[in-house]
């Protein structure tokens, strides 16, 4: 299952980042994997290292990491997974944020979220991209029309 929130500001990206750690906490999640990657202006080498958190430490750990490996936020790459890989978001480098897992709830939340935020967002069906618009709402609870993840 996969969900983007098609391009936004700088700020409503930071804003999202700082509601994740209590949705991750209501999602069940107690520890991630985070890592910066491809648009952070730090040392190559110290891209895709994967640090273990709890979801509360999150924002201290961007901040702090973030600052040291050169992320600004819309610019770069920043990973957040449950370490069982049933949710994953991806703070893009290109103004948006991927979602996707096998934890169709999780990926509902943040679909209907988003929607509510008024996101210009997509669903991934079948085998493309659809806008919000044109999927109809609560297209996550809709299993059957997802690629897997």
């Amino acid at each position: 299952m996969k969900v983007t929130s098609g391009i936004l500001s700088e700020v409503q990206m930071a804003e999202e980042l700082a509601a994740l750690p209590e949705m991750l906490l209501d999602f069940g999640v107690r520890q991630v994997e985070a890592y910066f990657g491809f648009g952070c202006d730090g040392p190559m080498d110290e891209l895709y290292k994967v640090a273990l958190l709890s979801p509360d430490t999150i924002p201290r750990w961007v901040v702090s990491e973030g600052t040291r490996i050169g992320f600004n936020m819309s610019r770069g790459d920043l990973y957040i997974e449950a370490v069982d890989k049933r949710f994953g978001m991806h703070f893009c480098h290109d103004s948006d944020i991927h979602v996707e897992g096998t934890s169709v709830e999780a990926v509902a939340i943040l679909e209907r979220r988003w929607r509510d935020l008024g996101f210009p967002g997509y669903v991934f069906v079948g085998d493309q991209w659809v806008s919000f618009s044109q999927a109809g709402p609560n297209n996550s609870f809709k299993a059957d029309g997802f690629a897997a993840a």
